[in-house]
């Protein structure tokens, strides 16, 4: 269970499963479906099973043995904090590819169905997930009636990645399901990762939380939680990895990739454009 990440140089893809209370069981059987596509089994995944649901559900999972590593966290941020701490504690030690997923999909026949058709070695970025087109204000195609305030901080987070001011509109992938490879996690620098990781942790009253009313819908159970930055980093991973063009999200928005032909891998992802050597093409 403490293996340290570069006792494994040979692994070709971190999975990373989010899990909260969900049943072991459950989520044993939706890894296994995962396990059963050829270029997910091909990249040898190494298991990172997350825990939030405190010591009884840590247990179970370590009990299942089906994780390489089972590690126990606060119930913090969500399954987007614990995919910015495996990025930070790995980041020297990244595999070809991370798949971030929560314990169970929402929507678990369009995640299998895009890993099949579209994981390929040359993958940079790609949405397991709804995809969408998301506004500077966090607002998306997929909820044109939303009207409140807004993801708090959206803007400032694609400044930090890109450099730039944010543009009105970009390609955002929802749900907290991605398959990301290790140069576009290494686009952006260790201690940003870190910053925003450690912005999970701003308290209630804060300055940074100022103008949080402005965003009814969301209320955390947790009062220490700032209820909305989970949701602010869902749909900031396509500006850290430089996956923006709404054409990536207009290619394969629900339910085009169900009901269309979606076999070209440009469809729904951001390709690298380099297959590294010791990877045969998938």
């Amino acid at each position: 269970m403490g293996t340290t990440p570069d006792k494994h140089p040979q692994e070709a893809m971190h999975m990373v499963v989010a899990m909260y209370q969900e049943d072991i069981n459950e989520v044993q059987q939706y890894v296994s479906r995962l396990l059963s596509i050829h270029s997910v089994a091909f990249s040898r995944p190494r298991i990172f099973l997350y825990v939030k649901g405190g010591p009884e559900f840590a247990t179970q999972a370590r009990q299942a043995g089906f994780a390489h590593e089972v590690i126990e966290l606060p119930n913090i941020g969500r399954e987007q904090e614990t995919y910015l701490r495996h990025v930070v504690t790995h980041y020297d030690h990244l595999p070809a590819h991370v798949f971030f997923t929560q314990a169970l999909a929402n929507y678990e026949d369009l995640t299998l169905d895009r890993l099949n058709k579209l994981f390929s070695a040359r993958t940079g970025l790609l949405g397991l997930g709804l995809t969408s087109v998301c506004t500077c204000e966090g607002h998306s195609h997929l909820w044109p009636e939303y009207s409140a305030g807004g993801f708090i901080r959206l803007r400032e987070v694609w400044a930090i990645a890109q450099g730039t001011l944010c543009p009105h509109e970009f390609a955002c992938f929802h749900n907290g399901f991605i398959v990301a490879s290790r140069p576009r996690l290494r686009l952006q620098p260790k201690k940003k990762w870190e910053y925003l990781l450690s912005l999970f942790s701003v308290i209630e009253g804060h300055p940074l939380r100022a103008n949080e009313a402005l965003y009814h819908t969301e209320v955390s159970n947790i009062p220490e939680e700032w209820p909305t930055w989970g949701h602010v980093m869902e749909r900031s991973w396509n500006a850290l990895l430089n996956c923006t063009n709404r054409e990536v999200a207009d290619s394969c928005g629900w339910p085009a990739c169900v009901e269309a032909d979606c076999t070209g891998n440009e469809h729904c992802q951001c390709l690298d454009p380099v297959v590294p050597d010791r990877l045969a093409p998938i």
